[in-house]
């Protein structure tokens, strides 16, 4: 017996249900049916599980990688990316604004000359 099912409206004939296995393993199920003219019922089902489990990984990846993307976006410190030719790629605001110093001359000793 499935214990949870989703509907997707976008989809009438497509289900998708969690179970548990004998073992105690949850999967999940893609459940497609089809009604033929003569009343006959066609049903498909597919174990998604590994699919479930990418998508999960994948969405919780991207929240990381904006959670960090954020962090370097309102850092007031000078973050570059370079290439592995060590050429300048991508910079946050605090490097812009240590760039625009630089050029009117407002530079740390350290600072000495422009990469």
């Amino acid at each position: 017996m499935f214990a949870v099912g989703q509907y997707n409206p976008a989809d009438r004939d497509l289900v998708h249900f969690s179970d548990a296995c004998k073992d105690g393993m949850e999967v999940v199920v893609e459940s497609r049916m089809q009604l033929f003219d003569d009343g006959i019922v066609l049903e498909a089902n597919r174990d998604i599980t590994e699919r479930r489990e990418i998508e999960v990984a994948l969405g919780e990846s991207e929240l990381r990688l904006r959670w960090l993307a954020s962090i370097v976006e309102a850092s007031d410190d000078a973050i570059v990316s370079k290439n592995l030719d060590g050429i300048i790629t991508s910079w946050n605001e605090g490097a812009a604004r240590l760039r625009l110093l630089s050029r009117r001359g407002n530079r740390p000793a350290h600072y000495a000359r422009d990469p």
